[in-house]
């Protein structure tokens, strides 16, 4: 097998170890370009593993040395499909014919500092990937909004918001939201 990026051999190496629990092996650049972990070898280690709850977040694409470019499977030279990890983070390559995944340089880390080792097949799903396209879309409407009326104004209706979405009776404050102004007052 070879680096999708520079092409050396990669070397066999131990991803994670942790005391009694099988180790989970892979490959990984020796020139540092990153890792790639076989579906088999995964699916072996992760056998009988309860997953974990994945609560840390992960970094930017930059932070972790993602490589935006088009990549073959180490495995089978076919063409890896790239696969967001959230908004704001980084992306996973991932051969759809052998399910193996290249980690660009320290995004191995980061998936194991985020608690989603164990997770990993989630990632890949159609759900993760329709929560991260929504979020995205959120996060664009957000930006959209601040471009056209300003940071302080969006500011001031998203603290408006919050409370009306907390009022008791937020059904009234909704409704006279949604009657026009009193004559005189600008629309």
């Amino acid at each position: 097998m070879t680096c999708p990026l520079c092409t050396a051999a990669l070397d066999r190496t131990t991803l994670l170890a942790s005391g009694d629990a099988p180790e989970l092996r892979g490959f990984a650049c020796p020139d540092g370009h990153g890792t790639f972990l076989p579906s088999d070898l995964y699916f072996a280690w992760r056998e009988g593993r309860e997953p974990s709850d994945a609560s840390g977040a992960l970094p930017a694409s930059e932070a972790v040395g993602d490589v935006k470019q088009a990549k073959l499977c180490p495995q089978d030279g076919r063409i890896m499909r790239r696969y967001r990890t959230d908004a704001e983070g980084f992306w996973l390559d991932r051969c759809s014919t052998c399910g193996g995944v290249w980690f660009d340089g320290d995004e191995w880390d980061a998936t194991v500092e985020a608690g989603l080792v164990e997770r990993l097949g989630a990632i890949f799903s159609d759900a993760w990937q329709r929560n991260v396209e929504e979020a995205l879309t959120a996060q664009r409407w957000d930006d959209k909004l601040e471009a056209e009326i300003g940071a302080d104004d969006l500011a001031r209706i998203d603290a408006f918001r919050a409370w009306a979405w907390e009022h008791p009776q937020r059904h009234l404050v909704f409704a006279r939201m949604q009657e026009r102004p009193a004559s005189g007052a600008e629309e």
